[in-house]
């Protein structure tokens, strides 16, 4: 082969190297052009979706009667609004029981828990008057009524100690969301 031919072949050999190096770059320069594009495509392709809607608490609101027809509010146990006729000429062993009307106007379910109490001279003592809640329902549902059990008790006395004395009985109802 002769000197000449030789050049020939380097060159060659040179451009095809330049060439495949040329491509590869191209090639790769058309990649991160197709990256590029895939990721502006991607962006163009997105979507949402969206709800919209109210929120709102629910009520829970007792209401008592002893009735069971006319109903009161009472939220102030210094101002109570419903009075237990008076329970008058008890005797020794005497028993009286009066329904006590408990409703919910409110749309939630409440617990229930009960209380009566005794104040005054009756009250008091050695043989005192007692006073109980009873029947008090667990659960009430909203809407829905329900009745409790107040039984006052005279015991059985000894002596004249509670004879023409009074006292006061006061019921509480308490209501809630469990």
């Amino acid at each position: 082969m002769s000197a000449r031919m030789a050049r020939v072949a380097a060159r060659r050999r040179a451009g095809r190297r330049r060439a495949t190096a040329t491509v590869g770059v191209l090639g790769l320069l058309g990649i991160g052009l197709g990256v590029g594009a895939a990721v502006a495509t991607t962006a163009a392709w997105t979507d949402q979706v969206w709800w919209a809607g109210d929120v709102a608490t629910g009520t829970a609101d007792l209401q008592g009667s002893l009735d069971g027809v006319t109903w009161v509010d009472s939220n102030d146990s210094g101002a109570v609004e419903l009075l237990i006729p008076a329970l008058s000429d008890l005797r020794p062993g005497d028993t009286v029981t009066t329904p006590i009307h408990v409703r919910n106007v409110g749309d939630l379910s409440v617990e229930i828990t009960g209380t009566a109490s005794g104040s005054g001279a009756l009250f008091t003592g050695t043989a005192p008057v007692t006073a109980t809640l009873s029947a008090v329902p667990a659960t009430l549902a909203g809407g829905s009524p329900a009745t409790a059990l107040l039984t006052v008790t005279a015991p059985e006395w000894t002596g004249q100690q509670h004879m023409g004395e009074s006292g006061a009985v006061t019921v509480t109802l308490t209501g809630a969301v469990p």
